[in-house]
């Protein structure tokens, strides 16, 4: 998972060797912000059922794609996205 640049400075620290320490501080922040996003979902839904993840994709996340599709049809049709779009 690639989550930035490797370093990131952080102007102010006065200590020994700020570039050394503010390395170690970043990437321990990452490591600690991917582990809680990983863990989270774990967490949250111990035990999910197939049956329930299937019934969620098949019934909510089509009908979701498909009003997605939609919405983006008619932003190309009103010129909107696309070559000539504004966006």
């Amino acid at each position: 998972i690639v989550v930035g640049p490797v370093t990131a400075r952080f102007p102010g620290l006065p200590l020994l060797d700020q570039q050394m320490l503010n390395d170690v501080l970043w990437f321990t922040v990452k490591v600690v912000g991917v582990i809680f996003f990983i863990l989270l979902p774990r967490g949250v839904f111990p035990r999910i059922r197939i049956d329930l993840l299937l019934h969620i994709g098949w019934y909510k996340l089509i009908g979701l794609a498909f009003v997605n599709i939609f919405i983006a049809l008619a932003l190309v049709y009103a010129g909107v996205l696309g070559p000539g779009g504004i966006l």
